[in-house]
């Protein structure tokens, strides 16, 4: 058994216009306090200016950080919305030895636009992938 205190909440957030990502996010805090784990936001955590690259650099940072800390991150795919900072933290998370979920609506069009996640849990809905980390607490 893991022991999942904290989960990481990554996926779009500049491109995403869907309120920057927030309201997937706002339902897995929900979710995941339902099941007794914490979360970090980093689309509630910054109002950032496009374009402050000294800001952006900062965010990095804490971010970096705050996945560092974290027992999971739990990362939305849209292949619809361009990100890079997501694919950024994956590699992140793998490289700290975390668990690393993802979640998609449209999961076949999601593995075969990044052929490297098919080795990573991947579930069709947020409520499916909740499951699981509640499985691994």
């Amino acid at each position: 058994m893991s022991n999942i205190n904290l989960v990481y909440l990554c996926g779009p957030i500049d491109m995403d216009t869907n309120q920057g990502g927030k309201p997937w996010r706002e339902k897995a805090i929900v979710l995941l306090k339902g099941i007794g784990v914490s979360s970090f936001s980093p689309a509630h955590a910054f109002g950032w200016c496009p374009g402050d690259t000294t800001a952006a650099r900062k965010m990095y940072t804490i971010n970096r950080q705050a996945i560092k800390n974290s027992d999971a991150i739990l990362v939305y795919v849209n292949p619809e919305v361009h990100t890079v900072g997501s694919y950024m933290e994956v590699q992140q998370a793998t490289d700290f030895g975390k668990h690393v979920i993802v979640f998609s609506n449209n999961l076949s069009n999601t593995t075969n636009k990044i052929a490297y996640l098919s080795q990573i849990p991947q579930f069709d809905s947020l409520y499916a992938a909740i499951q699981y980390i509640n499985q691994l607490k």
